[in-house]
């Protein structure tokens, strides 16, 4: 007998993508025991869509706590051999789940598995790639890379529920709370991946991602865990271990600057330093005086003809 699986669907308003998620964790080829969608005071009626696919599926009902506790709970009421995770408005390809079990019974020591993620917007023929990973990516990466980097997608995880449940989600965060789980998970077990793309991430406007303050909270978010953490990464000092993701961020927003996005990169540079440490010196590059795009260009063009060399 294959491992059971209990899904866990956390929901808040999602009445728009509900039933089309549902339908996605029903119709694997290894069918879930149990799909536990907590229902996180929706006021939309997506507890009722829920309530009328019938079993497997079942709600739990709470007042709104945020996606960290409504995770939390999904995975204390889990029965199952193993959980996985799927957001309410995302979707997997059918044999998602079978491929990962396939891949936990044949690992035994492996507490975790991944798999590749494509993102879509409307429907799946719009699908571009989001997340690439193989057990080499996932074998060689840190704690500190999977704080800085968004290796393991909430949708594509699935966890043996002993695993699960010894790493709870952060209870007291609003933002990336996602990132801070992985890394938790990555200093507890071995986590691998199943390479093919088998998790679909939707993209809209709703998302918490798409929020103006998104990068400034989840960068502070993640340098505070960092600080409180420090010695647990490898570090001897909290300004130590915020440094690898501030050089990252900051190459990020750089990037706008030099290829000339003069918006994209006013817009980050603001969040950038909305969460910057108080104790750490702000980058000269970070607070370079920037004429408008226009200018930029013609500088550019210049240089390019040689112009400034005569």
């Amino acid at each position: 007998m294959p491992l059971s699986v209990s899904v866990v669907i956390p929901c808040f308003n999602a009445s728009r993508f509900l039933e089309e998620t549902l339908q996605s964790a029903t119709a694997q080829t290894l069918p879930p025991s149990e799909v536990i969608v907590v229902d996180d005071g929706s006021t939309d009626g997506s507890g009722d869509i829920a309530r009328g696919f019938g079993a497997p599926v079942r709600v739990i009902s709470q007042q709104n706590q945020g996606l960290g506790p409504t995770r939390n709970r999904g995975i204390s009421e889990a029965v199952g051999d193993v959980v996985a995770l799927i957001d309410a408005d995302d979707l997997w390809h059918r044999q998602k789940l079978e491929r990962q079990v396939a891949y936990l019974e044949q690992n035994p020591q492996v507490g975790a598995v991944v798999t590749s993620v494509d993102k879509f917007t409307g429907d799946l023929s719009s699908r571009v790639a989001f997340l690439r990973v193989d057990d080499a990516v996932m074998r060689a990466a840190s704690a500190q890379d999977f704080l800085i980097h968004p290796r393991v997608n909430q949708s594509a995880v699935v966890m043996r529920t002993s695993v699960a449940k010894a790493v709870p989600y952060p209870n007291n965060r609003r933002d990336s709370e996602d990132m801070l789980q992985a890394v938790e998970l990555r200093m507890a077990a071995q986590i691998g991946a199943v390479p093919e793309v088998l998790t679909f991430y939707r993209h809209h406007a709703a998302q918490m991602t798409q929020h103006p303050e998104h990068m400034s909270r989840s960068l502070r978010t993640r340098l505070d865990w960092a600080a409180h953490n420090h010695q647990r990464l490898g570090f001897t000092s909290p300004t130590e271990a915020s440094m690898p993701l501030l050089r990252h961020v900051t190459d990020l927003t750089m990037l706008h600057y030099w290829s000339r996005d003069i918006r994209a990169f006013r817009q980050d540079r603001e969040q950038l330093l909305k969460a910057w440490p108080k104790d750490v010196p702000i980058p000269a590059e970070l607070r370079r005086l920037v004429p408008p795009a226009f200018v930029l260009r013609l500088m550019d063009r210049f240089r390019s003809s040689g112009l400034t060399h005569r």
